[in-house]
């Protein structure tokens, strides 16, 4: 926790704010920096230079103060990973000839899982306490077909993501136990 800790800190004294401030934006960090694999945008921002980190750091600052900070954090966060989606599929068409033709399959299926459930549960769940995206809640309640589409598929998308995952794992072993027997 201390390199969290760290980047946090860093982030706080690039944009010119004090921790006794405004310490909330630390704890939503924290909630999504607790694993290391959600440290990448943090260290990032950290590696960039000077006028370009004041800038970012000023944007997510200047939207904290219109929108929740767990939004701003999530975002942040989000997006970084749905473009590396992007990027994972142009470096997997590059070697698509030593893939498996199963193993991109599957994860392509995967990855549009993952970001169908990102989307959904950020618009159903996480949006709903901005004053911004009420006017998207107002209409969604007078339409109650759709509210049930965002709860099936929020209840469900996550059981979809696990049989992706389950899925990935055979054809990884039944790849290992070909190159065994041959």
């Amino acid at each position: 926790y201390n390199l969290q800790l760290q980047c946090i800190l860093a982030v706080y004294k690039t944009a010119g704010i004090g921790i006794t401030n405004d310490p909330r934006i630390i704890y939503e960090l924290m909630y999504y920096t607790s694993d290391l694999f959600s440290l990448g945008p943090a260290i990032y921002l950290l590696l960039l230079p000077g006028p370009v980190r004041q800038f970012l750091a000023r944007i997510v600052m200047d939207a904290f103060q219109k929108i929740s900070s767990r939004n701003v954090v999530q975002t942040a966060y989000g997006i970084p990973g749905i473009l590396s989606y992007f990027l994972a599929f142009f470096a997997m068409y590059g070697v698509r000839r030593l893939l498996s033709g199963s193993f991109i399959v599957i994860y392509t299926i995967m990855s549009l899982s993952n970001l169908i459930t990102w989307f959904n549960a950020w618009m159903f769940l996480k949006l709903r306490h901005e004053s911004l995206f009420m006017f998207y809640y107002e209409w969604l309640s007078k339409i109650p077909l759709l509210v049930n589409a965002h709860s099936f598929l929020i209840s469900h998308l996550y059981f979809v993501q696990n049989i992706d995952l389950l899925l990935l794992t055979f054809d990884r072993f039944a790849v290992i136990i070909s190159m065994m027997k041959n």
